[in-house]
């Protein structure tokens, strides 16, 4: 990981993400936030155009690292889970979940 800190050094790129999610410009404002994410916490910020180039609509650094996430249409998952496979760590597939949160007292 990287120094968190070095992120303010980049916040105009950030608002320019910010920006582009504003306008649900969702996709191309993960990219945007991924790349400088990526380079800023030692991330690869290579793997973010590779996620791209193999099907991914968007792809970012999650948190301050090192997680990476990428959304894909299920045509393409598998292309995607083989750029994955060359990190470490593991890949986990999920379901989009567009169900309104609940919250339950218990």
């Amino acid at each position: 990981r990287g120094n968190i800190r070095k992120l303010k050094a980049s916040s105009d790129t950030f608002e320019q993400a910010w920006n582009l999610a504003k306008k649900s410009d969702y996709w191309n404002a993960m990219i945007l936030n991924g790349l400088a994410s990526s380079t800023i916490l030692s991330s690869e910020p290579k793997i973010i155009p590779k996620l791209i180039e193999n099907g991914a609509l968007g792809a970012s650094v999650s948190g301050n690292g090192p997680s990476i996430a990428a959304i894909v249409r299920n045509d393409s998952i598998s292309k995607i889970k083989r750029v994955f496979s060359s990190l470490d760590g593991n890949t986990t597939v999920s379901e989009i979940n567009n169900k309104k949160a609940e919250v339950h007292e218990v």
